[in-house]
Protein backbone atom coordinates (compact mmCIF):
# COMPACT_ATOMS: atom_id res chain seq x y z
CA UNK A 1 0.00 0.00 0.00
CA UNK A 2 1.24 3.48 -0.88
CA UNK A 3 2.18 5.61 2.11
CA UNK A 4 3.29 9.00 0.83
CA UNK A 5 4.78 12.02 2.54
CA UNK A 6 6.27 15.38 1.63
CA UNK A 7 9.46 16.57 3.29
CA UNK A 8 9.55 20.35 3.05
CA UNK A 9 13.01 21.80 3.61
CA UNK A 10 13.96 25.46 3.24
CA UNK A 11 15.82 25.64 -0.08
CA UNK A 12 15.47 28.59 -2.44
CA UNK A 13 13.83 26.36 -5.07
CA UNK A 14 10.57 26.79 -3.10
CA UNK A 15 10.43 30.54 -3.56
CA UNK A 16 6.84 31.38 -4.65
CA UNK A 17 5.59 27.83 -3.95
CA UNK A 18 1.92 27.63 -2.91
CA UNK A 19 2.15 25.65 0.35
CA UNK A 20 -1.65 25.40 0.56
CA UNK A 21 -1.38 22.68 -2.12
CA UNK A 22 0.10 20.41 0.56
CA UNK A 23 -2.94 20.62 2.84
CA UNK A 24 -4.47 17.21 3.57
CA UNK A 25 -1.12 15.48 2.97
CA UNK A 26 1.43 14.10 5.42
CA UNK A 27 4.11 16.78 5.67
CA UNK A 28 7.40 16.76 7.54
CA UNK A 29 8.68 20.33 7.95
CA UNK A 30 12.42 20.87 8.28
CA UNK A 31 13.52 23.77 10.48
CA UNK A 32 11.83 27.07 9.55
CA UNK A 33 9.57 25.43 6.96
CA UNK A 34 7.14 24.77 9.82
CA UNK A 35 6.26 28.49 9.76
CA UNK A 36 5.07 28.26 6.13
CA UNK A 37 3.44 24.86 5.78
CA UNK A 38 0.95 22.91 7.86
CA UNK A 39 2.87 19.83 8.94
CA UNK A 40 2.29 16.61 10.81
CA UNK A 41 5.91 16.57 12.04
CA UNK A 42 8.74 19.06 12.54
CA UNK A 43 12.41 18.07 12.41
CA UNK A 44 15.01 20.41 13.88
CA UNK A 45 18.43 19.33 15.09
CA UNK A 46 20.00 22.58 16.30
CA UNK A 47 19.34 23.46 19.98
CA UNK A 48 19.61 27.17 19.11
CA UNK A 49 16.68 26.75 16.70
CA UNK A 50 14.46 25.54 19.54
CA UNK A 51 15.46 28.40 21.82
CA UNK A 52 15.09 31.08 19.14
CA UNK A 53 11.63 29.82 18.12
CA UNK A 54 10.41 29.13 21.66
CA UNK A 55 9.94 25.44 20.91
CA UNK A 56 10.52 22.70 23.43
CA UNK A 57 12.43 19.64 22.32
CA UNK A 58 9.15 17.75 22.65
CA UNK A 59 7.63 19.88 19.84
CA UNK A 60 9.97 18.45 17.22
CA UNK A 61 11.85 15.36 16.22
CA UNK A 62 15.46 16.11 17.06
CA UNK A 63 18.74 14.61 18.19
CA UNK A 64 17.28 13.63 21.60
CA UNK A 65 14.06 11.80 20.77
CA UNK A 66 14.57 9.64 17.69
CA UNK A 67 15.73 6.15 18.53
CA UNK A 68 16.52 3.97 15.53
CA UNK A 69 16.60 0.25 16.35
CA UNK A 70 18.76 -0.62 13.33
CA UNK A 71 22.39 -0.16 14.39
CA UNK A 72 23.57 1.16 11.02
CA UNK A 73 20.79 3.74 10.90
CA UNK A 74 21.40 4.71 14.53
CA UNK A 75 25.12 5.20 13.82
CA UNK A 76 24.49 7.32 10.71
CA UNK A 77 21.94 9.45 12.58
CA UNK A 78 24.44 10.18 15.36
CA UNK A 79 27.21 10.85 12.85
CA UNK A 80 25.30 13.36 10.70
CA UNK A 81 23.96 16.45 12.42
CA UNK A 82 21.67 17.67 9.63
CA UNK A 83 17.91 18.28 9.91
CA UNK A 84 17.09 17.46 6.28
CA UNK A 85 18.94 14.15 6.41
CA UNK A 86 17.32 13.33 9.76
CA UNK A 87 13.88 14.02 8.24
CA UNK A 88 14.62 11.43 5.55
CA UNK A 89 15.80 8.89 8.13
CA UNK A 90 12.65 9.52 10.15
CA UNK A 91 10.32 9.18 7.14
CA UNK A 92 11.87 5.95 5.88
CA UNK A 93 13.01 4.08 8.96
CA UNK A 94 10.64 5.27 11.70
CA UNK A 95 7.41 6.40 10.05
CA UNK A 96 7.72 3.84 7.21
CA UNK A 97 6.69 5.98 4.27
CA UNK A 98 7.36 4.27 0.94
CA UNK A 99 7.01 7.30 -1.34
CA UNK A 100 8.80 10.49 -0.33
CA UNK A 101 8.63 13.81 -2.13
CA UNK A 102 11.45 16.22 -1.31
CA UNK A 103 10.70 19.94 -1.65
CA UNK A 104 13.30 22.64 -1.04
CA UNK A 105 15.93 19.93 -0.63
CA UNK A 106 18.43 21.96 -2.66
CA UNK A 107 21.76 20.98 -1.08
CA UNK A 108 24.10 23.11 -3.13
CA UNK A 109 27.43 22.64 -1.43
CA UNK A 110 29.09 25.98 -2.13
CA UNK A 111 26.28 28.10 -0.63
CA UNK A 112 22.80 27.70 0.72
CA UNK A 113 19.85 30.06 0.34
CA UNK A 114 16.36 29.71 1.74
CA UNK A 115 12.98 30.37 0.14
CA UNK A 116 12.05 32.83 2.88
CA UNK A 117 13.62 36.30 3.15
CA UNK A 118 16.89 36.51 5.02
CA UNK A 119 19.90 38.76 5.04
CA UNK A 120 22.69 36.31 4.34
CA UNK A 121 23.63 33.37 2.21
CA UNK A 122 24.94 30.47 4.24
CA UNK A 123 28.12 28.61 3.36
CA UNK A 124 27.59 25.04 2.22
CA UNK A 125 28.98 23.59 5.44
CA UNK A 126 25.69 21.83 6.13
CA UNK A 127 26.36 19.33 3.37
CA UNK A 128 26.05 15.63 4.04
CA UNK A 129 28.64 13.30 2.58
CA UNK A 130 26.86 11.91 -0.50
CA UNK A 131 27.79 8.30 0.31
CA UNK A 132 25.30 8.30 3.19
CA UNK A 133 22.37 8.84 0.81
CA UNK A 134 22.95 5.32 -0.54
CA UNK A 135 21.16 3.93 2.50
CA UNK A 136 17.87 5.16 1.03
CA UNK A 137 18.55 3.47 -2.31
CA UNK A 138 19.14 0.19 -0.49
CA UNK A 139 15.82 0.59 1.35
CA UNK A 140 13.99 0.48 -1.99
CA UNK A 141 11.88 3.55 -1.24
CA UNK A 142 10.71 5.86 -4.03
CA UNK A 143 12.22 9.26 -3.34
CA UNK A 144 11.68 12.15 -5.75
CA UNK A 145 13.56 15.42 -5.40
CA UNK A 146 11.64 18.39 -6.79
CA UNK A 147 14.64 20.71 -6.72
CA UNK A 148 16.23 21.34 -10.09
CA UNK A 149 19.38 22.76 -8.46
CA UNK A 150 20.07 19.93 -6.00
CA UNK A 151 23.42 18.19 -6.36
CA UNK A 152 22.29 14.92 -4.75
CA UNK A 153 22.53 12.29 -7.50
CA UNK A 154 20.87 9.38 -5.66
CA UNK A 155 17.28 10.60 -6.03
CA UNK A 156 15.12 10.83 -9.11
CA UNK A 157 14.49 14.48 -10.03
CA UNK A 158 11.32 16.01 -11.39
CA UNK A 159 10.30 19.62 -12.00
CA UNK A 160 8.47 21.29 -9.11
CA UNK A 161 5.87 22.41 -11.65
CA UNK A 162 4.88 18.75 -12.22
CA UNK A 163 4.19 18.30 -8.52
CA UNK A 164 2.22 21.54 -8.33
CA UNK A 165 0.05 20.40 -11.26
CA UNK A 166 -0.56 17.01 -9.65
CA UNK A 167 -1.48 18.52 -6.27
CA UNK A 168 -3.77 21.09 -7.88
CA UNK A 169 -5.51 18.35 -9.89
CA UNK A 170 -5.96 16.21 -6.75
CA UNK A 171 -7.35 19.17 -4.80
CA UNK A 172 -9.83 19.97 -7.60
CA UNK A 173 -10.83 16.30 -7.93
CA UNK A 174 -11.43 15.98 -4.18
CA UNK A 175 -13.58 19.12 -4.21
CA UNK A 176 -15.54 17.77 -7.19
CA UNK A 177 -16.15 14.45 -5.40
CA UNK A 178 -17.24 16.25 -2.21
CA UNK A 179 -19.58 18.55 -4.13
CA UNK A 180 -20.99 15.57 -6.07
CA UNK A 181 -21.80 13.78 -2.81
CA UNK A 182 -23.48 16.90 -1.40
CA UNK A 183 -25.63 17.26 -4.53
CA UNK A 184 -26.57 13.58 -4.38
CA UNK A 185 -27.59 13.94 -0.70
CA UNK A 186 -29.83 16.91 -1.51
CA UNK A 187 -31.81 14.97 -4.14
Amino acid sequence: MLKECFIVATGASLKNFDFSLLEDNDVIAVNYAYQYVTSKYIVAIDKKFHIKNHLSLDDTFNYTNIDFEDKEIFHIHKLINNSGFTALLLAVFKLEYNKINLLGYDHKWEYYQHFYPEKKTLPGEYAVDLKYYDIFERAGIEIINYSDISLIPQFKKKPLFDLQQRLLYEKMWNKFETDKIKIHEVK
